[in-house]
């Protein structure tokens, strides 16, 4: 059914009639009663639990047979009786007098439904499938409480605080606008925004990371592109402002999105930069941490499911298995417009490729040989990164010709990765800046962020 509306009900103090006395009568009651509904039941026998209910004065009991003057004061009313005569009765008196019905019996004679619900900390998710199946409701209502206490309850009062604070910033927002005068709050006290790099993965909006939903959550402002569908784009409030900076294909505009969102931060708003797949993964993320780097604007990577494995992985194809592919080799499309000569061959002014080794902690010693035989220089930098995004996260950084005594100085374990390539220097502004302006890499949009600033 596609004409459902959904909505809550804020039903404190409101008569509610309940016609039936059984397990599903006491459901509906129970659910009721937390919502602090003025509850009358009218059955000629009830379940102990509703006895006892009336007994501590908590709702009102009519031992009697349904009479149609019971829905004179209701605002809603629940059958669950397992009589279809009486269903018929009750749904005539209940449209002439206005007062919207739910029966437990039957689905066409309801004027709502009661969803499954999952509540947790205040946090309320209701699933309707139309009365088709509320098995599968129930189902689903499953997964959604995993998920709440999942979340965490720091983080859902996080989320409240942060909202809170989006819709008073909104406000004071609107109101400097139609004054034109800014605020005596405002004046004294700056809220320093952040921008967060999102990776939104590759399409479904199920695989979004929940760090990448809590953060669509409480955004201000969301900036995004083309690989963004609308289902992903649904996911974020209505109040939040969304502002699409993609490049359409064929075009060569493109606008100059480090500017807006480091503007946006200095206004003191909280950015989203939701980019497909993961943010750093051929998607100029690097190149925006380094602008947010240096306009000294806070910001977080978050990482997101890569296209990289995630869309072979769905279409049934691994990318990698044991004794037929133990390496994989991952190159962008625009490296061939950017890098390429006079007769369309790929040219390199030096080595352009990262590796990243998995579960190879032990075995450093033969992954710097490996690297040397593949033409790295002993001054290749390598990072090692042991227990990635994790609290205790680890990282050691050093260089081709001493990275084995490093990992060995600093006690390296298990789970980690190996980087090596040029862009390790990343680590290191001041030399990654350098770097750039020597292969000619640095783009003319880092250039004109960085270059009135002393390095």
């Amino acid at each position: 059914m596609k004409n459902l509306y959904p909505l809550y009900l804020k039903l404190e103090a409101q008569p509610v009639l309940v016609i039936g006395g059984g397990p599903v009568a006491h459901r509906r009651v129970h659910r009721l009663l937390e919502c602090d509904a003025r509850v009358t039941v009218v059955s000629p026998d009830v379940v102990p639990e509703i006895e006892s209910l009336h007994r501590e004065r908590r709702l009102v009991w009519t031992a009697r047979r349904f009479h149609p003057d019971d829905l004179a004061a209701a605002r809603l009313a629940f059958l669950a009786v397992g009589d279809p005569a009486l269903v018929e009765v009750v749904r005539r008196e209940a449209r002439r007098r206005g007062v919207f019905l739910n029966t437990a019996e039957e689905e066409s004679s309801c004027d709502f439904h009661v969803p499954a619900v999952s509540d947790h900390k205040g946090v309320k998710l209701a699933i309707s499938t139309a009365g088709a199946s509320p098995t599968l409701a129930a189902a689903l209502r499953q997964q959604m409480d995993v998920w709440l206490s999942s979340v965490g309850d720091e983080t859902l009062e996080e989320l409240r605080r942060n909202r809170k604070a989006g819709r008073q910033h909104h406000r004071r927002d609107r109101e400097e606008r139609s004054t034109g005068k800014k605020g005596a709050v405002k004046d004294a006290m700056v809220k320093k925004g952040t921008v967060y790099l999102v990776g939104a993965g590759p399409g479904d909006p199920g695989l979004l990371t929940m760090r990448a939903w809590q953060l669509l959550q409480q955004a201000e402002i969301v900036y995004y592109d083309r690989l963004i569908g609308e289902e992903i784009l649904a996911t974020i409030p209505e109040m939040t402002e969304r502002v699409y900076v993609g490049k359409d294909l064929g075009d060569a505009n493109r606008a100059n999105i480090a500017a807006l969102m480091i503007q946006a931060a200095r206004a003191g708003r909280t950015v989203v930069r939701l980019k497909g797949g993961d943010p750093i993964l051929f998607g100029r993320g690097g190149e925006e941490m380094l602008e947010l780097g240096q306009a000294n604007v806070d910001f977080e990577i978050v990482p997101g499911v890569s296209a990289l494995c995630a869309v072979p992985g769905a279409a049934g194809i691994p990318v990698t298995y044991r004794g037929i592919a133990s390496e994989l080799v991952v190159r962008s499309g625009h490296r061939m417009a950017e890098a390429s000569g006079p007769e369309g061959e790929l040219t390199r002014t030096r080595n352009e490729t990262t590796f990243v080794y998995f579960m190879a902690v032990g075995k450093i010693p033969d992954v710097v040989r490996e690297l040397a035989a593949e033409g790295l220089s002993p001054s290749t930098p390598v990072a090692i990164v042991e227990k990635g995004t994790l609290p205790e996260e680890k990282v050691v950084i050093g260089e081709l010709k001493n990275i084995a005594r490093k990992a060995r100085d600093e006690a390296v374990e298990p789970p980690a990765l190996i980087i090596a390539g040029d862009v390790v220097a990343f680590r290191q502004p001041s030399e990654f800046l350098a770097l750039l302006r020597s292969t000619g890499a640095i783009r003319s949009s880092v250039r004109s962020a960085i270059d009135a600033r002393t390095v």
